[in-house]
């Protein structure tokens, strides 16, 4: 679970599946690369080289592209749902359905292919022989990008195109779940507070406003969360009652 940039309030985002946690590294990943290829110093782009090798094969279509476009009919189910309540703006519900199933039709019509050009791309395929304990090939490092003689922001943001359809589709889902979020305003103490959760969902986000000197624990708890904030200093149980603001979303 990873902090998302604030500065008074951190958030912190818990996925309530495997997929959404995968669409959270893809989501982080995504950016890494977009900062890169602006700034796309030797020791830079082999860090992000190294953490896009290290998941290409979560990312892959038999691991997140299956599964997200499971999650796509959820989402769309969702808004099917949610089209004939009070105050519900019809034509946005339209709008971003017919934006889902383009995305799920995309997604399956083109990650295999962008897919594969990622794990054949040759510096990518280096690391991940790297990544996968190979002894064989070029051993990738800060001192070969520095000896690249292109850009090496431009591969840094090949990679990142490569990555379209897929971000795509994540960046709409994680959209749609943070839109949806329901909210409590809670009094953490240090034993942890309980988040009661639907016992039948499947999927979902959790998210936590704490304050910037804390950090966000989360564990299971029967068919929810205990949530519990941690001192940053050694990561032990904080003493005192803590104000924050929770929100999730489940299907």
């Amino acid at each position: 679970m990873a902090p998302r940039a604030a500065q008074r309030a951190p958030v912190f985002e818990h996925p309530l599946s495997a997929t959404v946690g995968r669409l959270l590294a893809l989501e982080e990943t995504a950016a890494a690369l977009d900062e890169v290829s602006a700034d796309p110093r030797p020791q830079q782009c082999h860090a992000a080289a190294l953490l896009l090798a290290r998941q290409l094969e979560d990312f892959s279509p038999h691991q997140l592209g299956d599964s997200l476009a499971l999650e796509i009919r959820r989402w769309t189910d969702h808004l099917d749902g949610l089209a004939h309540r009070p105050g519900v703006d019809g034509a946005k519900l339209d709008r971003l359905r017919s934006l889902l199933e383009q995305l799920g039709r995309r997604l399956t019509a083109e990650w295999p292919d962008y897919h594969g050009r990622l794990c054949s791309e040759p510096w990518l395929a280096a690391y991940r022989r790297q990544v996968d304990g190979g002894a064989e090939g070029l051993r990738p490092s800060p001192r070969a990008w520095a000896a690249a003689g292109q850009d090496p922001g431009q591969r840094v943001a090949g990679w990142g195109r490569e990555l379209a359809p897929l971000r795509a589709a994540a960046e709409g889902g994680l959209r749609l779940m943070r839109d949806s979020l329901q909210r409590q305003a809670v009094a953490c103490p240090a034993e942890g507070h309980e988040l009661a959760l639907p016992a039948e969902a499947a999927s979902g986000l959790v998210r936590i406003e704490g304050p910037a000197d804390r950090l966000a624990e989360v564990r299971p708890a029967g068919s929810g969360l205990r949530i519990r904030f941690l001192d940053p200093q050694d990561l032990a149980p904080a003493s005192e009652t803590v104000q924050a603001t929770l929100a999730w979303f489940t299907l």
